[in-house]
């Protein structure tokens, strides 16, 4: 090849690019910025572009006209980053130079990718003021910042706004307006270590800054930095917010990039703080990079894969990270993977169809197979879950699909290996503890282990008489109840037997026997029983004949009182229960129909005597009817009499004014004289005891009275 060197040749200076010292070499030697292609181009049998050349003879001309080394022209391109931002796995041609030196030629596809055009370049003005070059590192897309200045790296004309050339790098103006770049006023960065941190990092990777020590998996430079332009792009889906989200330091709040119709150096500043801490703490940040990006823009959980992570999960991408050299990527998504949801939801994705995942490596299960995992319904499953036995993923509670805790499912299979703790048989029969011990002590359940002290938490119930149990109520309860008001539950049957000493375990053994009607689907526990009221109001009929006691609560029913008035009672002697047990307080029919005989309350006084409630109230605190409880004699609200006393007052017994004035033959006048004189004494009336109307009792007034008070 005859082309003769140029006279002056300055060095390469320090991560120089190529198309930098090209451009200064013609500057040197007076010439414009464009001689260099001329002069190729005369001795070039195809185009290619000198300051990005593509061609081994584009490589021969210019190690002609420079008189450098071809490796030290190949390593000035943007091919010396070759092996930076092409994959390990991808196949790559090489260029060979003169001498017989190969090197590797980066595709196409990659240069367009990583690499920022001639037209819109990025410097420091620090660095700048120092030399004016364009240094090689500034063309990577993803760098932004200069850690030795620590300042923004600038992406336009600070006077007229443009779009910054190579050639205004060499000259240090900008070649519209004249502006010297040098005094451009980068933004500072002092205060964002996190920034210059991941900054500092790409400047290793890319063989322009020292190492910097982090917390980054050891691994090649090469895979770090091929995950982390997969996470770049990743960042840039988020188009509102993300929880984490690097603030840039002059505002303190994310950018909108997304509202730019082409990133700028604060964008990629920005996204590659973010990016590279998913780098850092690996593998956990990695992990906390991948939750926050799923709940982006205000997104709520889905259990779809894809949805939450995106470009991240295509089948690419996967296939990538399987290669060798990706398998620590590949494991740690797997590890999320596991640890974010259910093998039933990941098994449906062709990938995992081909590579599947042990299901025994992730810490969620759905309800169908924690059901097979133990062994019972998922309708059991579902009432563990209610019982707390079973954690619940926060995320999926509302859903109709449930995230299972697996390290509670062990530990119940551990639990429930040999027989099932206490607490564990109540949640499972829908029951409390008391009840499970009552069905113990009836011989419906068989217990493993007693505790030795009652209450002791060393209860363990028999798995096998757990299942018998339920078959056995099953198999009973077929009773069609209808819905409406008249069903009712266990619990409010229970409640409505109580009066007669009938406990929860008792109803479900009359279940069991047939003699209380019930129904209970085959996916339902013991609270599922459901009863007709009518049915259970049937059979307290029964019980009632059946037992002769009536409880503390029909009692006062019968009374027309509260059943505390009832207990006042029994503390004042007038009453002896039967027996007294957990349920309640029990009298027998013959001490309640003696005591209904003996005593009447306040309302059945007033139907007896034909006299209004103040008219009790009167006699009772006059003395005239003398109470055995109640105001003036206890702490009782209510009155009760002597039945006998009350009788005693009874109409049949006592005469009006108007009855006794027609007795004696006289007027109502002469009578009422006579009880102003003293001769007649009403038991009741005015200047008596305030009542409107006189009452004479008729044993007060004898008939030798009567006869004495005629002849007067």
């Amino acid at each position: 090849m005859n082309l003769r060197p140029f006279l002056y040749r300055p060095p390469l200076l320090p991560n120089e690019t190529l198309a930098s010292y090209l451009y200064r070499l013609a500057y040197v030697n007076g010439h414009k910025p464009g001689i260099v292609a001329t002069l190729c181009e005369e001795y070039l049998w195809r185009s290619d572009s000198v300051m990005r050349p593509k061609h081994n003879e584009t490589f021969d001309a210019l190690a002609a006209l420079t008189q450098l080394e071809p490796y030290k022209i190949y390593w000035a391109s943007i091919y010396g980053l070759t092996e930076l931002v092409t994959p390990r796995h991808v196949a790559l041609e090489t260029i060979c130079f003169a001498p017989g030196f190969t090197f590797p030629r980066m595709p196409e596809v990659y240069r367009r990718a990583h690499f920022r055009s001639e037209g819109k370049a990025q410097f420091c003005p620090h660095c700048l003021a120092e030399a004016a070059y364009q240094r090689g590192v500034w063309q990577l897309k993803v760098i932004a910042a200069c850690p030795q200045h620590r300042c923004l790296l600038v992406d336009a004309c600070p006077q007229c706004g443009q779009a910054i050339e190579t050639t205004d790098l060499v000259s240090a103006y900008c070649h519209r307006c004249r502006c010297d770049l040098r005094t451009a006023v980068a933004i500072d960065l002092s205060g964002d270590e996190v920034g210059l941190q991941a900054q500092s990092i790409l400047y290793c990777w890319a063989r322009a800054g020292a190492h910097t020590r982090s917390t980054l998996p050891r691994e090649p430079g090469r895979e770090l930095y091929g995950l982390f332009v997969s996470l770049l792009r990743m960042v840039f889906q988020v188009r509102q917010e993300m929880e984490g989200l690097h603030p840039f330091p002059a505002l303190s709040r994310p950018l909108p990039w997304h509202r730019r119709p082409e990133r700028r150096s604060l964008d990629y500043y920005v996204a590659g703080a973010m990016a590279m801490g998913a780098l850092l703490e690996w593998p956990e940040g990695f992990h906390s990079f991948l939750e926050r990006f799923s709940y982006r823009d205000g997104r709520v959980f889905t259990v779809s894969l894809k949805s939450q992570l995106g470009h991240l999960f295509s089948s690419d991408t996967l296939e990538l990270w399987q290669q060798e050299a990706y398998a620590f990527v590949y494991e740690a998504f797997l590890d999320y993977v596991a640890a974010h949801t259910a093998w039933p939801v990941v098994k449906k994705y062709p990938h995992f169809q081909e590579y599947p995942i042990p299901a025994k490596r992730f810490s969620w299960m759905l309800v169908e197979e924690v059901a097979q995992a133990l062994g019972v319904t998922e309708r059991t499953v579902k009432r563990l879950v209610e019982g707390g036995l079973i954690r619940v993923k926060g995320e999926t509670a509302a859903l109709r699909m449930k995230f299972l805790a697996r390290v509670d499912v062990l530990a119940l299979q551990e639990r429930w290996r040999l027989a099932i703790p206490l607490a564990d048989a109540a949640v499972w029969l829908g029951v409390s503890g008391d009840v499970v011990k009552h069905l113990v002590a009836m011989g419906l359940l068989t217990a493993a282990r007693r505790p030795r002290v009652a209450g002791s938490a060393s209860w363990q119930i028999d798995r096998e008489g757990i299942d018998r149990l339920l078959v056995a109520v099953k198999n009973a309860a077929t009773t069609q109840i209808q819905s409406g008001r008249e069903r009712v539950n266990l619990t409010v049957a229970t409640q409505m037997l109580a009066a007669y000493g009938v406990n929860a375990a008792q109803v479900v053994e009359l279940v069991i026997r047939g003699r209380l009607r019930a129904q209970c689907s085959q996916h339902q526990a013991l609270d599922g029983l459901v009863f007709g009221r009518r049915h259970v109001l049937a059979f307290l009929e029964g019980l009632r004949d059946e037992q002769g006691f009536v409880s503390r609560r029909l009692f006062a029913q019968r009374m027309r009182v509260k059943p505390e008035v009832i207990e006042g009672w029994v503390e004042l002697g007038l009453l002896t229960p039967a027996y007294r047990n957990d349920e309640g307080t029990y009298f027998s029919r013959e001490v309640v129909e003696a005591f209904a005989g003996a005593y009447v309350g306040t309302k059945e006084a007033m139907r007896i005597l034909s006299v209004g409630p103040l008219t009790v109230q009167k006699w009772a605190r006059n003395g005239r009817l003398r109470p055995v409880s109640g105001p003036g004699v206890d702490s009782r609200s209510v009155y009760l009499f002597r039945r006998v006393d009350v009788e005693r007052l009874s109409p049949a017994n006592r005469l009006t004014l108007a009855q006794l004035a027609g007795h004696l033959g006289v007027s109502v006048d002469q009578v009422r004289v006579w009880v102003k004189e003293g001769r007649v004494r009403p038991f009741s009336g005015p200047g008596v005891d305030d009542c409107g109307r006189f009452v004479f009792l008729k044993t007060d007034i004898s008939l030798g009275n009567l006869n004495n008070l005629r002849i007067i």
